[in-house]
């Protein structure tokens, strides 16, 4: 387990299956600029939720991974919504998932991330 937790820690490794669910999703015709929707192109009230706030866009990106690799099938047919915002002077980037039919759909999405300890709040785009 140790050895598994040192592999896990590694960025190269961390690069590496990055690359490999692109791979994947390439090879499934669901590139992975698919995922991506642009904050400007939803319409206001849509329904997201949002699953994190991160230092940078990169870190963001992983993030989201991390959450479909774990959340499979929960984030089928769902793209993601990156965007920048400042607090205090400093940037930070929310992750937020695009993909429901209304706030109750949202929030049944959302009663699982909660149940596995992960952060998720819905919200709407304004």
């Amino acid at each position: 387990a140790a050895a598994a937790e040192a592999v896990s820690a590694d960025p190269a490794y961390d690069a590496i299956a990055e690359a490999a669910a692109a791979a994947v999703a390439e090879a499934l015709g669901a590139p992975a600029q698919s995922l991506d929707v642009a904050s400007g192109t939803l319409a206001e009230g849509t329904r997201l939720v949002q699953i994190g706030a991160y230092p940078d866009e990169t870190q963001a990106r992983l993030e989201w991974d991390k959450a479909a690799a774990r959340f499979g099938a929960l984030m089928d047919g769902k793209r993601r919504l990156i965007e920048p915002a400042a607090s205090g002077g400093a940037t930070f980037y929310r992750l937020r998932v695009e993909g429901f039919a209304d706030i109750d759909d949202a929030r049944r999405f959302c009663e699982v991330f909660k149940a596995e300890g992960a952060e998720c709040v819905p919200t709407a785009v304004r």
